[in-house]
């Protein structure tokens, strides 16, 4: 099986129990293990969001979560976009890399901007 993780909020609420307290990874490469398949992050790096208001975040960021943290060990493979947090969700670039994931279990880096086929 193929899991993808999308830092959104629902996800992001669901990374932080599945990895324990901040910066323990182990926990998401034992289920990805358990699972038997590929975990790919997806991350943005276009700074717009209330999460900077909040507090300062470390560069590069989406607005709400730094690009530091969406690196865990025991991912398959990780990208960045360039997108915010919130334009997560209807990136074109972000379904275009979730499909390529999703059939090849890796994130499709030269063609990024092309279909996957």
């Amino acid at each position: 099986r193929t899991v993808l993780g999308i830092d959104i909020p629902p996800l992001g609420r669901l990374r932080a129990d599945l990895r324990g307290r901040p910066g323990d990874d182990n926990n998401v490469a034992v289920i990805s293990q358990q699972l038997g398949g590929f975990l790919g992050v997806i991350a943005g790096d276009v700074p717009v969001g209330a999460g900077r208001a909040i507090a300062p975040l470390e560069r590069p960021n989406d607005g709400t979560v730094a690009v530091a943290e969406t690196r865990l060990m025991g991912t398959t493979d990780h990208i960045v976009l360039p997108v915010s947090h919130f334009s997560l969700l209807w990136s074109s670039a972000v379904i275009r890399q979730t499909l390529c994931f999703l059939a090849r279990g890796v994130f499709c880096r030269a063609a990024a901007s092309e279909p996957v086929g």
